[in-house]
């Protein structure tokens, strides 16, 4: 008998791969309670554990996101369309600990 995957786990819980690996990867403030005892549930009934070598441990961690913006188009500095997509990136992921890094493309890449 093989070993049950995270796919198995989101299918028994009626969820996405990745709501479920979210969730058992202790991201469950993200998603319903319902949802998150269903995945625990189903992860329990089926036996299933992450793989040892695939966690990354929590302290290897940046807690950064990284947004590439192309050099084609002006700086977010000169853009009002982009002062309101960074204010909604910078106000989802603040609450979670997350920090954002703007890269800029050069015309030399």
């Amino acid at each position: 008998m093989r070993k049950p995957t995270l796919r198995d786990v989101a299918q028994r819980a009626y969820c996405s791969v990745s709501a479920a690996s979210n969730i058992l990867h202790g991201r469950a403030n993200l998603y319903s309670a319902e949802l998150v005892q269903r995945v625990l549930q189903a992860a329990q009934e089926l036996g299933y554990s992450p793989a040892r070598a695939l966690r990354v441990p929590t302290a290897q961690r940046t807690h950064t996101l990284a947004l590439v913006l192309d050099w084609h188009h002006p700086p977010p500095t000169r853009n009002p369309f982009a002062h309101h997509v960074l204010d909604g990136i910078l106000t989802t992921l603040e609450p979670r600990g997350y920090s954002l890094k703007l890269v800029m493309t050069s015309a030399l890449n």
